[in-house]
């Protein structure tokens, strides 16, 4: 199970831990979380590791790798990468040549048609899509949009 961000709404702790005890409850191998712009308001960012800690590298099997990238950013609903997740993007993809690779995000890279809303795709957007494109990626997982 992936789930690409906003496990709450408003980052509190409350809503931290219900959330926690509502994904304890499915019965799978493995869950990834990452976050998103809702669970990094208030002091949410400060939070979400606590609660639910990840791997920015997943082996899915022999073949397969997800890669995590975090583009949630506090208090604020635009998204962006970063210059430096961005390389480490790149070098990171470039170590596992021949596998099928998933990156998961919250924010999205392209825009979504008829949702009247240019805050979906992370401001870096270009910059993160051309390293994906370079870098054989099979699959982007996206969140945001809800």
């Amino acid at each position: 199970v992936v789930i690409t961000g906003d496990l709450t709404n408003e980052g509190l702790i409350e809503q931290y831990e219900k959330c926690k005890k509502m994904i304890s409850q499915i019965k799978v191998e493995k869950i990834i979380a990452i976050s998103g712009n809702h669970d990094y308001r208030n002091t949410g960012y400060l939070l979400f590791k606590k609660y639910f800690p990840f791997k920015t590298e997943n082996e899915l099997g022999d073949d397969t790798i997800l890669v995590t990238l975090g583009s949630a950013r506090p208090d604020r609903d635009e998204g962006e990468v970063g210059h430096h997740q961005n390389v480490w993007l790149e070098r990171t993809l470039k170590k596992h040549e021949g596998k099928l690779k998933i990156v998961a995000m919250h924010h999205h890279l392209i825009g979504i048609p008829d949702t009247g809303s240019d805050r979906l795709t992370a401001i870096d957007a270009g910059d993160v899509l051309r390293t994906i494109l370079d870098s054989n990626v099979s699959l982007v997982l996206c969140g945001h949009k809800h």
